[in-house]
């Protein structure tokens, strides 16, 4: 579902505010790192026609975060869980809670590692949004990953990875993966 924005062209009440040729291209820098001044400056003054026009908006950084899932009610909130891959006999469970556009950057993040067997977005409910193979796939057998899927919604670790991200108590949280389905370990031959 794509949401336009009001215009000037399809709205009368609706303004466009240009930034002074005197501000454009600037840069202001402080010990907290630097900005453009047109950008800080454009954003404050359409904050201002929003107050006086009576519409809310909760901060000026809303108004550069409107593709389709943003505006104007809510927007992504993601557990981004990567299962890595450790050892043969030893995977680790990595969750990330993450939103707005910063949620489809740890995706792809998670996504990317080396070490990723398998990622997976989870809503705030805990559904899964999307799933798939991550870069590193190739260290297990399909059989295991296969199985992986399968106990996506039931495994223990999982579950208390997305129990601590959902309750908002970390942003961040990893652990072993306890699971029944690791390979059978090899003897090895003494000769």
């Amino acid at each position: 579902m794509k949401t336009s924005l009001p215009t000037p062209a399809n709205n009368p009440n609706v303004r466009t505010i240009n930034p002074e040729p005197s501000v454009q291209g600037r840069t202001h820098t402080s010990s907290c790192g630097s900005f453009r001044v047109v950008e800080l400056e454009v954003s404050l003054r359409i904050a201002r026609e929003l107050a006086i026009t009576g519409l809310q908006m909760t901060s000026p950084a809303m108004l550069f975060e409107q593709d389709e899932t943003m505006w104007p009610f809510g927007g992504k909130d993601w557990n981004v869980i990567g299962i890595m891959f450790e050892k043969t006999d030893s995977y680790s469970v990595n969750g990330n809670r993450a939103k707005g556009k910063m949620a489809d950057s740890v995706k792809t993040r998670v996504k990317i590692h080396d070490r990723t067997i398998m990622w997976v977005v989870f809503d705030q409910k805990g559904g899964i949004v999307e799933s798939g193979p991550g870069n590193g796939v190739h260290h297990v057998s399909n059989d295991i990953y296969k199985n992986l899927e399968k106990v996506l919604h039931t495994n223990v670790s999982i579950r208390e990875i997305l129990k601590m991200l959902e309750q908002g108590t970390t942003a961040k949280a990893a652990k072993k993966l306890i699971w029944s389905g690791y390979p059978a370990k090899r003897p090895v031959d003494d000769e």
